[in-house]
């Protein structure tokens, strides 16, 4: 799954129509309406604004608008691009400004096709991991060695918690690291599973959402 990195808009003209194109980072269906009107408010004298947005993480919503334009040409192609490439919490809007030569069917869906990537190259695309989070706690004698184990293996996790011993926070896809840190540490090490998660690592990491 694939997040954009930041919001972005392109333009381009198609036969004399003017396209702009929007990418949003949205995380519910009511930062999308609040989008749209703004857009409305920016583009009063524009044809269409056609849209695909795709919300959610454990459970996506997939939702198009062709706004007025022939049926499966507008907003459908953009919904196709985040469907196949599974890029979620987006929402993608093309600008039409008719320039007096109609496109036809399939002119119209590689317009709008052609808005919706050169939005989302301009915004970029970072992936989200689906990792388990494990609490480990350890002797200091033993820190070295996990260390030594948990570059080794580019763990993603929090900074260790120093006290009587020490604590620490890791996000694993492949849970076979656990069975080295514990034949490392001679099995003095405690294993604490504390969920499933969506993990942004670009930004910390960071916790996106548990999965259930």
């Amino acid at each position: 799954m694939k997040l954009i990195k930041k919001n972005s808009n392109i333009e381009f003209v198609e036969k004399k129509s003017r396209f702009i194109g929007y990418a949003f980072y949205v995380e519910s269906k009511e930062e999308v309406e609040d989008i749209l009107s703004d857009l409305w408010k920016q583009h009063r004298k524009c044809s269409h604004i056609c849209t695909a947005s795709q919300i959610g993480l454990g459970e996506k919503r997939g939702e198009f608008d062709d706004n007025g334009e022939p049926s499966l040409t507008g907003g459908y192609p953009m919904l196709q691009i985040l469907e196949t490439q599974d890029i979620r919490q987006v929402l993608l809007c093309a600008v039409r400004y008719f320039g007096g030569i109609k496109l036809g069917k399939g002119g119209l869906i590689r317009a709008y096709t052609r808005t919706a990537q050169l939005s989302l190259e301009a915004a970029g695309l970072r992936e989200v991991l689906q990792v388990d989070k494990w609490h480990l706690s350890y002797d200091y004698s033993h820190h070295g060695s996990v260390e030594y184990i948990l570059a080794k293996e580019k763990i993603l996790g929090l900074e260790p918690l120093y006290t009587e011993i020490v604590e620490r926070q890791i996000y694993l896809e492949d849970p076979l690291v656990l069975d080295e840190l514990v034949e490392i540490s001679d099995g003095k090490i405690t294993l604490q599973f504390e969920g499933r998660y969506y993990l942004d690592f670009i930004k910390g990491p960071v916790e996106l959402e548990k999965i259930k």
